[in-house]
């Protein structure tokens, strides 16, 4: 279960810095 939360929280990053590019 922790995995998807990890899954998660790493595509909110990657969203995050994409949104910066």
């Amino acid at each position: 279960m922790w995995k998807i939360a990890t899954i998660l929280a790493l595509v909110a990053v990657l969203g995050q810095l994409f949104k910066q590019i």
